[in-house]
């Protein structure tokens, strides 16, 4: 007959302490939270229960992850920076300063820093810098080459394809900005495609000035048989 030992109660472990939960407040009074343990040990910033940061991810101790945030990969929250609401950070995002990342924004393999906000569904990507006290919001994106950055503004379904936009500008409804662009004053476009200044050969001459520009090929130029024809 088999017979089991039941254990005497000095023989059994203690309980677990009760864990206490740990709240911080964001802002809008105490919520559950906990400091991010950071990839090379050291321990982070806030980041709430609600919200999520990779292991791989790594947030300073002055920094927050709050809401339904969600920090990706090898994303950075650095300085005071902010993550909140619905915002996404992935592979290759940084967010420095005091920048606040907030909305349903996505920000992936591009920098936001000092005072800028990106919000809304603003999308920011492709090595694409946000900078000073520039706001990104609405359907914007600024990707590649794209350098928002002073009092700049980019709202609505505006498109910063590169380019620079600084000082008070305000980029909004359906305009595009090329690469080469540089717009730094008080200009508000809303429409159309800004890009680079045409090379000079193909700027129109201003008038009384001799028109120096080579000569469009005749309409009955020959097509074959050259390497250097021209296709009307």
């Amino acid at each position: 007959m088999i017979t089991f030992r039941r254990a005497a109660k000095a023989d059994l472990p203690p309980p677990p302490a009760p864990r206490t939960p740990t709240h911080h407040d964001f802002g809008d009074g105490p919520v559950p939270a906990r400091r991010h343990r950071n990839p090379d040990g050291s321990i982070g910033g806030w980041v709430a229960e609600t919200a999520h940061v990779d292991p791989t991810g790594h947030v300073d101790p002055d920094a927050a992850v709050f809401g339904n945030a969600r920090v990706f990969g090898d994303a950075r929250v650095l300085d005071r920076a902010t993550v909140l609401d619905n915002a996404h950070l992935h592979q290759g995002a940084v967010v420095s300063g005091e920048a606040t990342v907030t909305g349903n924004c996505s920000i992936t393999d591009a920098e936001v820093g000092h005072h800028a906000v990106v919000a809304g569904r603003a999308h920011v990507s492709g090595g694409a810098r946000v900078a000073g006290a520039a706001r990104v919001t609405g359907e914007a994106r600024v990707l590649g080459s794209a350098l928002v950055a002073g009092d700049a503004r980019v709202s609505g379904r505006a498109w910063i394809g590169g380019g620079e936009v600084g000082g008070e500008v305000h980029v909004a409804g359906t305009a595009s900005v090329e690469s080469g662009a540089r717009l730094t004053q008080r200009e508000h476009v809303t429409s159309g495609r800004i890009g680079p200044p045409l090379p000079q050969h193909d700027q129109a001459p201003a008038r009384g000035e001799r028109d120096e520009r080579p000569a469009t090929a005749p309409t009955d130029a020959p097509t074959g048989g050259s390497a250097d024809s021209l296709v009307a």
